[in-house]
């Protein structure tokens, strides 16, 4: 066989492999789960809530997830209180998580109205939605990506019934 047919086929082969090994490690960057762990009102005074939802993200696989940025938006049944934007980013060593604290700020009677406020002091804010939705930024073999997030938690999940 011709010395440059050679070359050529282990060039495409090593080039082959490189594409199979970073399309991994992009396909491993949408497996990190979202965990919501607990919550902690911090206080509830005069129809302003404050408090911090505790997010864990877990890395599933065998290899490294670098975290550059996580944000998105932050809504009470339904009406937007909060833009949560990271401050830094942190790794995910393989199979290992971290928690991330989301702090929510809002003023009930203004987004929920006067009922929807008075819902915290009664057992119906069990039934209180949180959602979050946004992104988190990944970044892999200096690839940015971008990983859509959307979840949905119930308050009276995080209570013994």
């Amino acid at each position: 066989m011709n010395k440059k047919v050679l070359i050529g086929l282990g060039v495409l082969a090593l080039a082959g492999g490189g594409y199979l090994y970073v399309s991994k490690q992009v396909q491993n960057a949408y497996k990190l789960e979202y965990i919501p762990k607990d919550y902690r009102l911090v206080s509830l005074n005069k129809g302003t809530l404050n408090a911090t939802l505790f997010l864990e993200v877990k890395n599933p696989t065998d290899l490294e997830a670098v975290i550059k940025r996580y944000n998105f938006v932050v809504s009470l049944n339904g009406h937007k209180v909060a833009d949560v934007k990271s401050k830094s980013g942190f790794d995910l060593k393989p199979f290992s998580s971290k928690v991330i604290e989301v702090d929510i700020k809002a003023n009930l009677k203004q987004v929920l109205g006067s009922t929807g406020a008075a819902m915290m002091l009664t057992p119906d804010f069990k039934n209180l939605i949180i959602n979050l939705k946004g992104s988190l930024g990944v970044n892999k073999f200096g690839l940015p990506i971008s990983i859509p997030l959307d979840i949905d938690i119930r308050l009276g999940d995080f209570m013994d019934e």
